[in-house]
């Protein structure tokens, strides 16, 4: 009996042996959004591989970003990361950021240029910059640009170790460069707005979108509802030919965005957009133009302007109102002669754009009631090409109208 006794106690202490020799390993840390402690990503699955690309050991990260490997057998490993996370939102901040890299304005860290690589061809072209501008213009703003990035991670355990490893690791979603991730989207703020009176006599008519911010400004977007059953829009015009829109006829929605891309084409933030449209009802009263949540400008540093008010137009239909307009010659070489009958106007003015919407000339002037005036406009130094004229009638009652001419040699 005391053999056996003896034996037994060997086998147990051998056994101790060969198993403190093969002792696991242990591998604890946090998963954060943009490697950022505040901003922890629950439910990632964890995966150690080795070298042959087997899977190992997994794990899920709880719901304050934390995760923990336990019993890892001896070897080398590289940590891979996924989930079943709905990617996070992107909006023009971060479009503009990925703009500003591109034109060598900001230094991208390797977390953003991750992010940026929304192609994932492994640089950061402007093909990604127009992903995101795109996709703004046809799912709306923001959206979910791509699918979720993790860093990977190689980790030693060719030795035991008495305490747990501790590696933390960051996620990122393809396009949001900007790296504030909220997981059910970005709570959107509305900004204020308010309506300005437009009176309009004939069935095609132009309307501009304006705001209370004079200073200059690097990009906006701005999204507007529009009754679908009152009005037709069939253009915008911006700052220059870089202003990209989209017209939802079903939804009666609009969207547009303009960034400044050529670096220099920074624009006083007052007047943003002018808009073409046609009434769709020969019973047209009037018509609102309303703001939606997703509009947002941006300030000449890249920063997102909040305390500023969108001035929209009120459409209202004023059958009392003798105005007529017309322009002659057409083409033009030298000069244009814009024939006004002034009705009940007190004060007019005529300003002319190009077709990228640029302003190239403005006129201002008194009228007395019922009066009808000629006004010549020097176009000799104009470049060829077509242009746009917008004559805006105020006093007791307002109105605009606008047409259009040819400039020729």
């Amino acid at each position: 009996m005391k053999k056996s006794g003896v034996f037994s106690i060997i086998i147990l202490l051998l056994f101790g042996l060969i198993n403190s020799s093969s002792a696991q390993n242990q591998l604890t840390g946090f998963v954060n959004y943009n490697d950022n402690d505040t901003l922890p990503i629950p439910q990632v699955t964890l995966g150690l591989y080795d070298f042959q690309e087997i899977l190992v050991v997994s794990t899920m990260s709880g719901s304050n970003g934390q995760y923990l490997f336990d019993d890892i057998p001896e070897g080398e490993y590289v940590l891979r990361s996924s989930t079943l996370l709905e990617p996070d939102l992107v909006d023009m901040k971060d479009a503009y950021i990925v703009l500003m890299y591109l034109l060598d304005w900001y230094e991208l860290d390797d977390i953003q240029y991750e992010a940026a690589d929304i192609d994932n061809s492994g640089t950061v072209t402007w093909h990604d910059y127009f992903y995101i501008v795109i996709n703004y213009l046809l799912n709306g703003e923001p959206f979910p640009a791509g699918v979720w990035q993790f860093e990977e991670v190689y980790v030693d355990f060719s030795s035991s170790r008495a305490a747990p490893d501790t590696t933390d690791q960051w996620g990122i979603t393809e396009g949001d460069v900007e790296g504030i991730w909220e997981p059910s989207g970005r709570d959107l703020d509305l900004l204020d707005y308010s309506h300005y009176p437009v009176q309009i006599v004939s069935n095609e008519f132009q309307f501009d979108v304006n705001t209370n911010y004079n200073d200059q400004i690097a990009g906006f977007t701005i999204n507007l509802a529009y009754p679908t059953d009152q009005l037709k829009i069939t253009a915008v015009s911006g700052p220059d030919d870089k202003l990209n829109y989209i017209v939802d006829e079903e939804k009666g929605i609009v969207k547009v965005i303009w960034l400044d891309e050529n670096k220099t084409g920074r624009m006083n933030g007052d007047k943003l957009i002018t808009l073409t449209a046609e009434t769709q009802s020969a019973d047209f009263k009037n018509a609102a133009i309303e703001l939606l949540q997703e509009s947002m400008l941006i300030d000449a540093n890249g920063h997102e302007i909040k305390d500023i008010e969108i001035q929209l137009p009120m459409l209202e239909k004023n059958e009392d109102m003798e105005i007529s307009v017309s322009t002659y010659p057409n083409p033009v070489v030298d000069q244009l002669h814009i024939d006004i009958n002034f009705g009940k106007a007190e004060s007019a003015s005529i300003s002319i754009y190009n077709t990228n919407g640029k302003l190239v000339t403005q006129t201002e002037f008194v009228s007395s009631e019922n009066s009808t005036q000629i006004i010549s406009i020097d176009t000799q130094e104009f470049i060829s090409g077509n242009y746009f004229y917008v004559v805006e009638l105020s006093g007791n009652a307002k109105y605009r109208t606008s047409g259009q001419f040819v400039k020729s040699h």
